[in-house]
């Protein structure tokens, strides 16, 4: 029999090149979000919403910081617009599938089934904590935007009803990026949810290891189905983590960028 301890090696070797990966990201992800903050109004967001809570002098603020109150708007349209291309980033980096590797060793069928119910599991894990990463992570970042939407209406003479960009957003969060079909209530153009036994079928993603299978009659063996030979199972889920998330990626920027300018259009004439 083959040392197990290879088997071991081998999947320790998969996991810490998946944490490697998953680290690489986050930094990336810190060095761009830096660069966001010194684009457009960001460098004055404090300073505009301090001035903007006193509506009798803001005119004046207005005034005295960006020449007129026309000038000031072309910005705050061009802010909402900068702040829309750093959460599209953004959004795909936190919605998207970054599943674990499933590995099991032992008994054909009693592996198999472990990695296909560990699958599901990590699967189950993602789209149920959607919710959580929505909150976390995308709510701050939506915090500026909405004070843009409200500044636009003020200026403009219209109402903005409170949150409404963050809760369309949420809505296309939490649908775009569930993975099981069984997890997706309403779905929507841009859903990609597909059953379990889809993704288990991508026979690309899954790889079964014999230990004995240089030996003749095990090589055979191995060939029967439903089998109790010892083997190595492992589920590398590339198509979810890559493929899957390259498509959502497309059709969620569509669904944010008719969110944005079906706000926009309420507020702002010529984009009727």
């Amino acid at each position: 029999m083959r040392n197990m301890l290879v088997n071991e090696e081998s999947k320790e070797s998969v996991l810490d090149l998946f944490e490697k990966i998953l680290n690489v990201k986050m930094k990336e992800a810190e060095l761009k979000q830096a660069e966001w903050d010194t684009k457009g109004l960001k460098p004055k967001k404090d300073e505009i919403i301090e001035a903007f809570k006193h509506l009798d002098s803001f005119d004046t603020y207005i005034k005295s910081n960006f020449e007129s109150k026309e000038n000031f708007e072309l910005l705050v349209i061009k802010e909402i617009n900068i702040r829309m291309e750093e959460l599209l980033e953004g959004f795909h980096g936190v919605g998207r599938p970054m599943i674990i590797p499933c590995i099991k060793s032992g008994p054909h069928n009693e592996s198999k089934k472990q990695v296909k119910d560990l699958l599901h599991t990590r699967l189950n894990s993602h789209d149920n904590e959607l919710p959580y990463l929505f909150d976390k992570f995308i709510v701050p970042d939506l915090a500026w935007s909405e004070e843009l939407f409200e500044i636009l209406a003020y200026l403009k003479g219209k109402t903005y009803k409170n949150n409404s960009l963050t809760n369309e957003l949420r809505t296309i969060f939490m649908k775009a990026y569930v993975i099981l079909e069984e997890n997706l209530l309403e779905p929507e153009w841009y859903c990609n949810a597909k059953p379990l036994r889809y993704y288990w079928h991508m026979k690309s993603d899954l790889e079964e290891i014999y230990y004995d299978d240089y030996l003749p009659i095990q090589k055979l063996l191995s060939f029967i189905p439903n089998n109790s030979l010892d083997c190595h199972i492992s589920y590398c889920p590339n198509y979810i983590n890559e493929t899957w998330a390259e498509l959502q990626e497309g059709k969620v920027k569509q669904a944010i960028y008719k969110a944005y300018y079906d706000l926009l259009k309420k507020l702002v004439s010529c984009l009727g």
